[in-house]
């Protein structure tokens, strides 16, 4: 039987866990056979037996592959960016020429929907197909990336979380190659590093996905609807009770993942919903808000009290003048 589409993801120690429940539900959703790929760096040999015994015994078995450390020397390292990251830009290196289509998916991220329809999606001449960056156009910034990264006027910045690409072109266009030069030649241009050179290195050369594919925590303020792939991406991870802003649905869905994983206790437990813990936080501030103004109006209102007096004292003080002779 012959497999549509390959999926791959890449991954690192830290981010082992997430990306093994993305590929469970990538797996339990899809309608045919996939084929998944891991690609891994800065991983131990034991944490990448653990992970893989997981999956193993869920019955899927992907093809796994090194990152070679050589692959990624010398690429720039902004605070908290895995050296990981990078591993998507060297794809051409560890995954066979003659593949039709390649999903790369992060590992950040829950698949509710079959991906196989994608296997088929024109993509109309483009090298990939990816969902614009919500976030970027809702704070006001895509018009600076126009600008830094050549984009063009009408030029959209794309998030990529998740990559439908067209691996025969690219692999012609060399795009691998050509954005890791652009990021050892020019790193300052490049804010989020190789989210950044992608769009330089693809732009007017990517077709726009709808966001259901990669619906980033931004969508919601665009439309409320389903998703087939939810994207987690930024500080705040729902299988982290600690730092978690998503809805309360995904924080339990990982919860219970865990506790059927080796990973079961690595990370905390809410103590509160989020969103329990937004309210109590809102109350918080309204009520610091509220006694620091009280104690704002009330300082305020003893400075002129003193003032007052002040000015009372004073005026009693004065000699009053003698009536004239």
């Amino acid at each position: 039987m012959s497999v549509p589409l390959t999926c791959v993801y890449v991954t690192d120690r830290g981010f082992l866990p997430c990306t093994c429940f993305s590929i469970a539900s990538l797996v339990a959703a899809a309608s045919v056979p996939l084929d998944v790929r891991l690609l891994y760096a800065d991983t131990d040999e034991d944490a990448l037996e653990a992970a893989l015994g997981y999956l193993h015994g869920i019955g899927i078995w992907p093809t796994v592959s090194r990152i070679a450390e050589a692959d990624l020397a010398g690429l720039p390292r902004p605070k908290a960016l895995p050296l990981a990251t990078y591993g998507r830009l060297v794809m051409h290196k560890l995954l066979p020429a003659g593949l039709d289509r390649v999903l790369y998916i992060d590992g950040d991220t829950l698949v509710d929907l079959d991906v196989a329809p994608l296997a088929a999606l024109p993509l109309d001449g483009a090298v990939l197909g990816a969902v614009v960056d919500v976030g970027r156009i809702l704070i006001g910034r895509r018009e600076e990336a126009q600008r830094r990264l050549d984009l063009g006027g009408d030029g959209d910045y794309f998030n990529a979380g998740l990559l439908l690409i067209d691996w025969r072109a690219w692999r012609e266009a060399d795009v691998g190659p050509r954005t890791l030069a652009a990021l050892v030649d020019t790193p300052e241009r490049f804010v989020q590093a190789d989210q950044c050179a992608l769009n330089y290195v693809c732009r007017r050369r990517w077709a726009k996905l709808d966001l259901v594919w990669n619906f980033q925590p931004a969508c919601v303020i665009y439309e409320d609807r389903s998703a087939a792939i939810f994207h987690f991406l930024g500080g705040s991870k729902p299988w982290d009770g600690r730092r978690n802003r998503h809805p309360i649905r995904f924080q339990r869905r990982y919860q219970d993942m865990l506790a059927a994983s080796p990973w079961g206790t690595r990370y905390p437990r809410a103590t509160l919903p989020y969103g329990l813990k937004a309210l109590l936080r809102l109350a918080a501030v309204k009520l610091s808000t509220r006694t620091w103004g009280s104690l704002a109006l009330y300082r305020r209102a003893a400075a002129r009290n003193a003032e007052d007096a002040a000015k009372t004292t004073r005026s009693r003080n004065v000699p009053e003048e003698a009536p004239p002779s």
